[in-house]
């Protein structure tokens, strides 16, 4: 990505955690990679855990193969864990947007 996509992608992060998380109520599945060397994982579950009033699935993925943790799936950094992205994604449809 170029230098300059950085500077909005940190304003959307700002914009995000600003929010007032209480007030939502649309069902929320959190993916992550436990070994995410990009972003913090302890922040990533005290993030999930301001969602209140929605029903919340937090799920470690652990099948990337990205070496830095951080892109979970597709054809550019993790093809191999497509697939698996997806049947997760179906399965947390499919359950009602929760995971056993």
């Amino acid at each position: 990505y170029p230098l300059d996509a950085v500077v909005p992608m940190l304003d959307l992060v700002d914009e995000v955690e600003a929010l007032d998380k209480t007030n939502i109520t649309t069902p929320q599945l959190f993916i992550y990679s436990p070994q995410d060397k990009v972003v913090d994982v302890e922040k990533i579950k005290k993030t999930t855990a301001q969602f209140i009033n929605a029903a919340v699935s937090i799920h470690p993925f652990d099948a990337s193969t990205d070496p830095s943790q951080h892109v979970l799936s597709g054809e550019a950094c993790s093809p191999e864990s497509t697939q698996a992205m997806v049947d997760l994604i179906i399965e947390y449809i499919n359950n009602g947007f929760t995971l056993p």
